[in-house]
């Protein structure tokens, strides 16, 4: 049995990840671990390639054993992305709408549609839709914003303005090869009131004014477009160009909509190009409107073989009245910042190499779920007569035999933070006993053992990233940034 799974079921469930970020109910938070080096064993030290994580139990309970801290995550901080592509002649190196480059337009038939350069950016952070091609490449560059109806430019461009990029958003999310994307709803304004035991909840749809001022004119721009540019056709595509014409043939557009005038041209007997009509009420009215199917037949011209067209029909609502399900916004795109150590959760001085998504952990020791803004993850340990400890190293309990990897150690309180894995088993610290540092190097007592503020492996890890060590510092900031593809 063949089955697909359309691109509006992707595009649902990345817009279902955005909102369950935003639901007060849910916590996702965002870690980072793995301080020792990717080797197969305790010995070696030195860093081999990250490998592909595998989705496999083992790895991911391996991941929660290499945690050292969680940040969470905000609404603010997810967004839907789709890929910046570069021109089918390769000439937009900066992934940019460059002159001298090639596009292609939008084809409701084409199953890789999405996977090609059919909407550009401008170095404005306009987003346009290429509802037509020219003849050879692109030399004008689209910056209308006003017209509703696609603007079609001197080298035979024809554009569809669909939005801006917010500053805000372009600052957050936009990369060399992500551009952030959105379709503006009203806002949900969800208010609760409490009689005796009974707590009501009640949402209703706010108005245009309670957005910002940016998403008050993508609101406006796509409801225009659904009043003026749904079902209409653009373009047409011949197929078959026959043989034998005489005489430019009569196009005929039947479909459940109504207006489409389109003229065929004609040369050495072939059919050469089909175009909407642009006398009489003009391009864009003659584009006709509300056609979600439509045959075209050519008549007369005294053919020897008919000549065979098909009509490019629009999304059902029309061009630029759904960004994210137009342009195949059926990624998501995290980003968010750690801020050396973030208080005092987040390790420094140290390395992570692992990081991911988790849902709804718990605090440590209950079934709590976690609404911290950030957790400790690893276990600790205060030492007493602690000295020349190397962050990075492992050590051993001298009693009990356990061993970890040491991810903190602050010499002035004594405090440790360690975390263990495959490479150092599972062995438990005894209080009173002496630690060793790895070849030797640095000794404690253990005056007291510490546990995290998170519960490990409590909630679901969602998403596990492999890098190359990344080492951090109290003055460091890192700009985290995850794509992931639904």
């Amino acid at each position: 049995m063949a089955a697909i799974i359309t691109s509006l079921f992707r595009t649902l469930n990345a817009n279902n990840f955005k909102d369950s970020v935003a639901d007060l109910a849910n916590s996702y938070y965002l870690f980072v671990g793995r301080s020792d080096a990717w080797s197969a064993n305790l010995a070696t030290t030195t860093d081999s390639e990250a490998p592909t994580p595998l989705d496999s139990l083992v790895e991911i309970n391996d991941a929660y054993q290499n945690m050292s801290a969680l940040k969470k995550i905000a609404s603010g901080d997810v967004t839907n992305v789709m890929p910046r592509h570069a021109s089918v002649s390769n000439v937009d190196v900066s992934l940019t709408w460059v002159s001298g480059a090639t596009y292609v337009a939008w084809d409701d038939q084409d199953p890789d549609i999405y996977s090609k350069p059919y909407y550009i950016i401008t170095d404005e952070y306009k987003v346009y839709k290429c509802i037509k091609a020219g003849a050879g490449t692109s030399t004008n560059k689209p910056v209308d914003t006003a017209t509703v109806a696609p603007v079609l430019l001197g080298d035979g461009y024809l554009w569809k303005y669909m939005y801006t990029v917010a500053t805000v958003d372009a600052t957050k999310f936009l990369t060399n090869f992500y551009i952030p994307v959105k379709t503006v709803a009203l806002p949900v304004v969800t208010t609760s009131s409490t009689v005796g035991s009974v707590t009501t909840v009640v949402k209703t749809v706010g108005v245009a004014e309670d957005l910002s001022e940016a998403d008050q004119t993508q609101y406006a721009n796509q409801n225009a477009n659904i009043a003026a540019l749904k079902g209409k056709i653009y373009r047409y595509v011949v197929t078959s160009g026959g043989t034998g014409y005489a005489t430019v043939p009569t196009v005929t557009v039947v479909g459940d909509g109504t207006g489409a005038l389109a003229t065929a041209t004609i040369a050495g007997g072939v059919v050469t190009g089909v175009t909407v009509t642009t006398t009489g009420s003009g391009f864009n009215t003659n584009a006709g409107s509300n056609y979600s199917v439509a045959n075209v037949t050519l008549s007369g011209g005294g053919f020897s073989a008919a000549a065979t067209v098909r009509a490019v029909l629009s999304p059902a609502n029309g061009h630029g009245s759904n960004p994210v399900e137009e342009l195949g916004g059926f990624y998501s795109g995290l980003s968010i910042s750690l801020t050396g150590a973030e208080g005092t959760d987040f390790i420094i001085n140290n390395s992570f190499r692992q990081l991911g998504i988790v849902k709804n952990p718990f605090n440590y020791g209950t079934t709590t779920v976690a609404t911290a803004s950030t957790l400790k993850a690893l276990k600790g340990m205060t030492l007493t007569g602690s000295s020349a400890l190397v962050i990075g190293n492992y050590f051993t309990g001298g009693t009990s035999g356990a061993v970890a990897y040491l991810d903190s150690w602050d010499s002035a309180t004594g405090v440790v933070r360690y975390h263990q894995n495959d490479k150092t088993g599972y062995g438990t610290f005894v209080t009173a006993e002496t630690i060793t540092g790895q070849s030797s190097v640095g000794t404690g007592v253990i005056a007291s053992l510490q546990n995290p503020e998170v519960d490990r492996f409590s909630g679901k890890i969602i998403f596990v990233e492999n890098r190359a060590p990344i080492n951090r510092s109290a003055s460091q900031i890192e700009d985290i940034k995850v794509i992931t593809e639904f």
